[in-house]
């Protein structure tokens, strides 16, 4: 079964006015390829702001949001030098995050304006090698649906098929079996003698059937 077009991760990376809605912010950066550091920056960004929008929050708030360091955050988006002379890159060099407007320290903070750009970011592997085997990925909090067996064949079907000739055996059984119970109700059947004239039972030919019977 494969996803629609509003469930597909592939699609929501396609650049330009769409047809289909998407699934909320929050649901697609679960399947984004980023750190546990880098997923609690943006969720706590896309809280101060509705999607679409700049994010102008200050760092401190941000902080708060993510339960991050701000020498943390500042990192992920500005990037970092390692100790073995290579760089870290930040949201803004990955083209993450766009910056519209410069911060301003004292005497008038103001913290910086940030646009986020979703078409920069890339699906998680494993996610990928899955939609690519056409296998689908449950959505957070879905349930897959039960798969239902095909109705099974049932007995009689299976012995038609395996003994042909089961109908006729059941049916010449059948036959026996009441030919049988006939002949021992005749020989079993309490014989009655009835007089027409005198209205009279032969209590003989009682006892010997009674006596029979036991």
């Amino acid at each position: 079964m494969s996803l629609s077009p509003k469930d597909d991760p592939r699609t929501w990376l396609a650049p330009g006015p769409r047809a289909v809605s998407r699934p909320p912010l929050q649901a697609r950066l679960l399947y984004y390829d980023l750190t546990t550091s880098e997923y609690a920056l943006l969720r706590a960004m896309h809280e101060h702001a509705p999607e679409g929008e700049v994010w102008k929050a200050s760092p401190a708030t941000y902080a708060e949001m993510s339960r991050l360091s701000v020498k943390t955050i500042y990192n992920l988006i500005h990037g970092r030098s390692r100790k073995d002379g290579g760089r870290v890159p930040g949201f803004i060099e990955r083209r993450i995050l766009k910056v519209e407007s410069e911060g301003r320290k004292a005497p008038y903070p103001q913290p910086a304006v940030y646009r986020f750009q979703e078409w920069a970011l890339s699906l998680r592997p494993e996610l990928l090698a899955r939609l690519e085997a056409g296998i689908q990925q449950p959505l957070p909090g879905v349930r897959p649906e039960p798969k239902t067996a095909a109705a099974s064949a049932t007995i009689s079907d299976v012995h038609r098929q395996l003994l042909p000739h089961a109908s006729v055996m059941v049916a010449d059984d059948s036959k026996a079996t009441t030919s049988r119970t006939r002949e021992r109700d005749s020989t079993t059947a309490i014989p009655l003698s009835l007089d027409d004239q005198e209205g009279g039972i032969d209590v003989a030919a009682l006892v010997k059937s009674l006596a029979r019977r036991q």
